[in-house]
């Protein structure tokens, strides 16, 4: 191990020199660093056109409405191949589930037409009496 005449070797005197140098840099930012074998150039970089789409909310709940309403078709169709084939306890189950898979558009419909009156009559309300919502 070498040593100068202040007693440093040469590897304390090589880390000073680095942190010196890293300092100026950080400081003046006049310094570049050396460039490495292992950066890409920029020539090479690829930035895509678009950025990916995010998730759409309506299209997941469409999809999901179109895998429940197939469900159900498929259900039905073997309901109704089944009626014909089981027993009467299995057939008059059969049937009941095939009944009641067949008012699904029905009840739909229904709880849709009340949820939109009760929409309504509420709009209604709070158009008119606005005063019950204000603080006095």
């Amino acid at each position: 191990m070498q040593s100068n005449s202040e007693g440093l070797s040469t590897s304390s005197l090589e880390n000073v020199r680095k942190s010196i140098i890293a300092f100026q840099y950080l400081t003046t930012n006049t310094m570049k660093p050396a460039a490495s074998k292992s950066a890409v150039p920029a020539s090479r970089i690829i930035e895509p056109d678009k950025l990916p789409r995010g998730i759409d909310i309506l299209e997941r709940v469409k999809a999901s409405k179109r895998a429940v309403s197939s469900g159900m078709e498929r259900r039905m169709e073997e309901l109704e191949q089944l009626a014909d084939s089981v027993n009467d306890d299995v057939k008059i189950r059969a049937l009941i589930e095939l009944k009641g898979l067949r008012l699904a558009s029905k009840q739909r419909e229904i709880r849709d037409d009340f949820l939109n009156g009760y929409k309504r009559a509420f709009k209604f309300e709070s158009e008119f009496e606005r005063g019950w919502y204000r603080r006095n």
